[in-house]
């Protein structure tokens, strides 16, 4: 047994360290991606369902009368409570009723939002305004997805 002849790497420990390279770095950059990924996605759902419960708060906070529009629900969150700071726009600024268009730091939400009167329908002596159904849908993009969630309630 010599052992004065050992001379380096040999050209089959190189090729193998640089394949179990190739195999193992893009195995982990894949799962940090994919983990980065749902960490965003799980954020931006978490943005919308907290545009979907203010867009709630604020339709309670104006109440069940003739004063419950989405107009007022637009100017409770983006004006005097300034939720949004000025950033609720209306898809369709000539259309009372188009959904509404919620910026915030974690994305992009589109907000539709549908009223409807108790007493719509009833054809007995029902009082109308008393009671309302808002119906709060917000629309995002994760993970190059659409997503919604959908809140509802009662406010009399």
């Amino acid at each position: 047994m010599n052992l004065k002849q050992n001379k380096g790497y040999v050209g089959t420990d190189i090729a193998i360290a640089v394949i179990i390279l190739l195999i193992l770095i893009p195995t982990i950059m894949g799962m940090t991606f994919n983990a980065n990924a749902s960490k965003n996605a799980t954020n931006v759902k978490a943005g919308a369902t907290n545009v979907a419960v203010n867009t709630i708060e604020a339709a309670k906070g104006i109440g069940p009368g003739e004063d419950l529009t989405i107009e007022n629900i637009r100017t409770a969150l983006d004006g005097e409570n300034e939720i949004y700071n000025g950033n609720v726009e209306q898809e369709d600024p000539s259309n009372d009723n188009s959904p509404l268009i919620i910026t915030t730091d974690k994305g992009t939400y589109k907000v539709n939002i549908e009223i409807t009167d108790y007493a719509d329908g009833k054809g007995d002596d029902t009082q109308p305004d008393l009671v309302k159904t808002v119906k709060v849908t917000v629309t995002f993009k994760a993970k190059n997805q659409q997503q919604s969630i959908e809140l509802s309630t009662v406010i009399s």
